[in-house]
């Protein structure tokens, strides 16, 4: 599982002109989600690094982030 304040920080190792929280609310452990129906249904999973690259760069073409 990985944490919020772990995956902002690799947006801000990959984007670091970006502005981000200080600080962050955990969700509880317990509330895990799987991915077991879609696995049986041929979805493959992809890097975390892969998929925050992929949506940043949606959301710049989308214009909900300024391209710096």
């Amino acid at each position: 599982m990985v944490k919020l304040r772990d995956m902002v920080d690799m947006l801000k190792s990959i984007y670091p002109k970006y502005n981000y929280p200080k600080t962050f609310v955990e969700v509880d452990e317990g509330s895990l989600f799987s991915s077991e129906k879609l696995k049986m249904l041929g979805w493959e999973c992809r890097r975390l690094e892969e998929s925050l690259i992929d949506s940043v760069e949606c959301y710049r073409d989308a214009g909900h982030l300024s391209k710096d």
